[in-house]
């Protein structure tokens, strides 16, 4: 059986922008002493994208519905010729997909008038051809001050069985070769068991969607945005379980990266020991959501 996959990204250099609802954000003025430990190789600055204010809240993920950003403060919009989502889960970490970006690759964090460099490592059993294992960590040079925004949080311990309710969350499209408006967006679907014609994927976590029905999908442009478990209440308590990863259009099979499975706590902590970076839901508790 052919399965069109569709990698839920476009290529090309970015920088990550808060929305306008994020603009008093501030750094501590000390630098993250484990940033330097992650620059080994040849590094890119990237073009600073500066904050929007078209986020606004209304009806209109593919399926899904735009959300009030002040409920999803650390999920970001990642974009300098191609546009992917992420999350702030830790005063100096950025997770996102590995096909996102390149190893040690420096980044832009803006939030307003305030802005910090990063730079990013990708797992190492990422594959790069078949898109499993597909997280990567981004380091900032400077920590988020304290109070300025909740972090969202990882559960890397409870993997959501099939038949259970997630949230779909990203800046991508609305429908398939769909334009992108700068919006975040919020979609429900369920897990599902590994559907017949894909390949054995240990981290993997899938959503079979009925679309005519309304239910949410991956589209290019969610690429590395967070898998919620969550209530319908957006302001409420939720965890991310995995990493929004690729799609296919024609089985309505949108596919994520658990960040419970193996490799992916391995990948964390390692990450945790090289740095001291601090991730909420591995080893930090305050300022998350």
């Amino acid at each position: 059986m052919r399965t069109l996959w569709c990698i839920v990204a476009f290529a090309g250099a970015f920088a990550i922008a808060a929305t306008e609802t994020r603009a008093q954000i501030s750094f501590e003025d000390d630098p993250n002493p484990g940033f330097s430990a992650l620059i080994e190789d040849e590094t890119i600055v990237l073009e600073l994208i500066t904050a929007d204010s078209d986020n606004d809240v209304g009806q209109q993920v593919g399926n899904g519905q735009v959300v009030d950003p002040r409920f999803f403060q650390a999920v970001l919009r990642m974009r300098t010729g191609g546009t992917c989502t992420a999350s702030l889960v830790g005063p100096a970490v950025i997770l996102i997909a590995a096909h996102c970006v390149d190893e040690s690759r420096r980044i832009v964090f803006a939030a307003g008038a305030a802005q910090v460099a990063g730079v990013c490592r990708i797992a190492p059993t990422y594959n790069p051809v078949r898109h499993h294992d597909d997280w990567a960590l981004c380091l900032l040079e400077r920590r988020v001050a304290p109070g300025s925004l909740t972090f969202e949080t990882v559960d890397t311990e409870a993997r959501p069985p099939a038949g259970t309710s997630v949230a779909l969350n990203g800046y991508g499209c609305t429908f398939r070769d769909g334009p992108l408006d700068g919006r975040l967006r919020i979609g429900f679907s369920t897990t599902a068991n590994r559907p017949a014609g894909f390949r054995r994927e240990p981290s993997a976590i899938y959503t079979k969607s009925d679309v005519g029905q309304g239910e949410a999908f991956l589209c290019p442009g969610d690429s590395g945005g967070p898998l919620f478990v969550m209530n319908d209440d957006t302001s409420g308590p939720r965890r991310i379980v995995g990493v929004n990863s690729r799609t296919t259009f024609e089985y309505g099979v949108s596919v994520f990266s658990a960040t419970a499975a193996p490799t992916a706590r391995a990948f964390i902590a390692d990450f945790v020991d090289l740095t001291g970076a601090k991730i909420c839901g591995v080893n930090l508790e305050i300022g998350c959501k």
